[in-house]
């Protein structure tokens, strides 16, 4: 069998376990609080497979540590395009990068989020994007974590300096499926 199979395969196992029994499950047992084991159990999960990821792409010469956040952002847009594109893996594909550096704001968007009938009967599918993209940038040397809302980037501020991540990730309610836009904010408190 062809490794673009068995991709598809694990994928599809993911998408049903992960992305709607998980988040469906956590939903109607926590409400939108349920936010927070999706995205925690998501995170670790990205985090082990980003260092796999890491380890076989060394093996055939290829480093990705020490990307820049923004390299490490475009390098996630061109993977999730080669998987749907190569693989017929149906991720979450954000077309495009958009970055304002200066600021420390990053965007990743989309024009139709795969995940869109989902995620109007359940907000919680939304921890699946989130946390994958924090666990992928943590493993990578990041210091970022996830909220469930941009309004809650304030209660990162109140962890002690040397536990506060240098970014805040969520997903921008201010914009309406089928769009969808995924924020790496830099953290600024006080």
């Amino acid at each position: 069998m062809r490794a673009a199979n068995w991709a598809r395969v694990y994928h599809a196992y993911f998408q049903e376990m992960v992305v709607k029994g998980m988040t469906e499950a956590l939903y109607k047992a926590f409400g939108e609080h349920g936010f927070i084991v999706a995205a925690s159990i998501v995170e670790k999960g990205a985090m082990r497979g980003f260092k796999i990821l890491m380890e076989e792409l060394s093996n055939e010469g290829v480093e990705v540590k020490g990307l820049s956040l923004k390299e490490l952002l475009e390098y996630e847009v061109k993977c999730h395009r080669y998987a749907l594109e190569k693989m017929g893996v149906e991720f979450q594909l954000f077309e495009r990068l958009v970055a304002d550096e200066e600021k420390g704001i990053y965007f990743l968007e989309t024009d139709k989020c795969v995940y869109e009938d989902l995620v109007r009967n359940n907000p919680v599918t939304c921890a699946v994007c989130v946390g994958l993209t924090t666990g992928i940038l943590r493993q990578a040397g990041i210091k970022a974590r996830w909220v469930s809302k941009p309004e809650r980037k304030k209660q990162l501020c109140q962890l002690p300096p040397e536990e506060r991540p240098e970014y805040a990730v969520y997903m921008d309610p201010g914009v309406a499926l089928p769009r969808c836009r995924l924020v790496v904010e830099k953290l600024r408190c006080g």
